[in-house]
Order: structure tokens, then sequence, then C-alpha cells
């Protein structure tokens, strides 16, 4: 995305808004579903822990089931402001992509929810830096090959283009083939097929649907084995979905997504058009 995106109160409002009650109808992945990933973390009582993203510390109950080490790091300040009211080690003002804490100093870092809204490159290359060889790294993310039959996913994609909220959707195998590159090997991955499965903790198991590679959201946890290697790696991730750029194809938009959303937008929602 070109844009510089300023995440203001608007978009942490719209966020604890979105958390609180789906706005859809979906189902929201509480602490539970959080809590069954990290538990696969091995997480031990003196390991430290980033949870990148912080937020206002939704998720700091979760993580302290297993370690009082829980740092915290969000871009902004007043949410950074309501998450040290929870017992953080400290929780600082910084951007995933360039963070002040030493290098080689985390067992884990958790981006639940975060991943799709920063530049995937530079964030896994600064991960891998903070944490320790070994050290794993736990995140969510979208997938750019959705299935056409899910509306909700495409909703949720258009809507949130339309407010200029940002989102990647990411070439899971495209990811898979940069990690070796970025210092990573994948050590778990968990794929969903529809929007409100990951609330429900519903992935796929048939493998036939997994090699496909067609799916709405995954969970991932890296494991760090290196340093980055310094070569370039192939840019995995888009901010369109697939899905949502043949839909635009098909209705004669060609490459404007963006002019089909609006279109889309007007059709659903008469009166209320989104310029």
């Amino acid at each position: 995305m070109n844009e510089k995106f300023e995440f203001g109160v608007e978009y942490y409002e719209y966020f604890r808004k979105a958390v609180d009650k789906s706005l859809d109808g979906t189902v929201i992945p509480g602490l539970n579903v959080c809590n069954h990933y990290v538990n696969l973390l091995g997480v031990n009582p003196n390991d430290r822990l980033l949870d990148l993203g912080c937020s206002y510390g939704r998720l700091y109950p979760v993580f302290a089931n297993y370690t009082k080490q829980i740092f915290g790091a969000d871009v902004d300040l007043q949410v950074v402001n309501e998450a040290i009211k929870n017992p953080y080690v400290i929780a600082i003002v910084g951007q995933a992509e360039k963070l002040a804490f030493p290098s080689n100093f985390f067992n884990h870092v958790v981006a639940w929810g975060v991943f799709d809204i920063v530049d995937q490159i530079e964030c896994l290359k600064e991960t891998n830096r903070i944490l320790k060889t070994g050290g794993k790294f736990l995140f969510t993310a979208k997938g750019a090959h959705y299935p056409d039959s899910d509306c909700l996913a495409y909703v949720a994609e258009r809507n949130a283009k339309l407010k200029n909220f940002p989102n990647r959707f990411i070439d899971l195998e495209l990811l898979m083939q940069a990690l070796p590159l970025l210092g990573f090997t994948i050590e778990r991955k968990f794929h969903f097929s529809k929007r409100g499965d990951l609330g429900l903790n519903q992935p796929l198991n048939d493998l036939k649907e997994i090699q496909s590679n067609s799916f709405y959201e995954f969970v991932a946890i890296l494991k760090k084995v290196t340093e980055p290697s310094g070569a370039s790696v192939t840019q995995w991730w888009d901010e369109y979905s697939v899905t949502a750029r043949a839909k635009a194809e098909c209705e004669g938009f060609g490459t404007d997504v963006l002019g089909y959303f609006r279109k889309s937008f007007d059709a659903d929602n008469p009166g209320t058009s989104k310029k």
C-alpha cells in the first residue's frame, strides 16, 4: 500500500468495538482461542514474551498463564497508556519494523491480529533480530485465496479498504519460500477456510483443502534458526486478495478493485455512497 496509515483514535475505537462484538455476526477469536495456540509455544515461567501490537492489553491475561516476563509494544501512545494498567514489565511505543529492544532478547513474540497491517518483510527481519536463536514467533494472518463463496470475507475486505484501514493478503506458498532467507523455519500452521472459523477454532483438517491454498485465515508458528541471509525476497502479500481481484476483473473493472468495491458497497447500501 502506498499511503501512510495513521493509527489514531478512530482506528482503535473501531478495533475495540470489533473485538468486543462482531460487526458481521461472525465469532471473534476470544482469549480461549488465543490461549490454545500460545500453549503450543512451550513458554517457560522465566521466558521473555513480547506482545507485539499489544493495543490496550487485551491478551495480557493469556500470556500471564505462562510467564510474568511479558513486554508490550504498540504504535499509539493512547493505547499503550491503557495497556500499562496491566503489569507488563514494560510497554513501549514502537513499530513492528523497528523496536527499541536489544537483539537476541525474547524467547517468544506473539502478533495476534497484527501481521496484516505491517510491512511484513521488515517485521520478520526485526522479529528475527530481537528473538533468541530457537525463539518462536506466533502470528495470525489472512490468506490471499479465500473461497469465492465466503461473502462475509469479501464484505470485510471491501469495507476495511473503503475505511482506509490497512490489510495484507498473503500467498502462503510464497511466504514459506521466503522464510529460510529471513532466518526462520515454520514449525506449525493452521488454516481456517472461512471468516469466523478461527473464532470457532475450526481449522481445516482435509489435506486436499489445505493444499488448495484456499482459506481466509491462518495461524503460524515460526522458529528462528539463523540470521537473515540478506538476499532479496519476493513480496508474498498484496493489499487486495486474489479473490477480490478476480471479482473485479469478472465484473469488468479490470485492475480497478477499489472502483469495484465502491460500486459493490453502493449496491448493498443505497444512499450511503463511498467516494
